[in-house]
């Protein structure tokens, strides 16, 4: 039989492994998770875009209509002409455009 201070020691022994599991399991999770996340991040971008129709007052397409785009705050202009759907697309605009 295992006297009762030995019996006390091998209980330690047991318990601060189990918590060294656990402690190694969070910290694994949170390692994971901080992975996943990361390309997340990198897939915002600073540039966006503006599409839509371009209609006369009766509300009919107008194709091939001349368009410019200006930054309020760089004044730089980007420059389009509707399809003759009359449909428009402004791609690669800086934020604030």
């Amino acid at each position: 039989m295992i006297p009762s201070e030995g019996l006390k020691k091998m209980k330690a022994r047991i318990f601060e492994r189990g918590a060294r599991n656990k402690l190694f399991l969070l910290l694994s999770f949170l390692l994971g998770a901080l992975v996943c996340l990361v390309p997340a991040s990198k897939a915002q971008v600073s540039q966006g875009a503006i599409a839509g129709n371009v209609q006369d007052s009766s509300g009919a397409l107008v194709p091939n209509a001349q368009l410019t785009v200006t930054s309020a705050e760089t004044g730089v202009s980007y420059k389009t002409s509707s399809s003759s759907a009359g449909s428009y697309h402004f791609v690669n605009l800086n934020i604030g455009t």
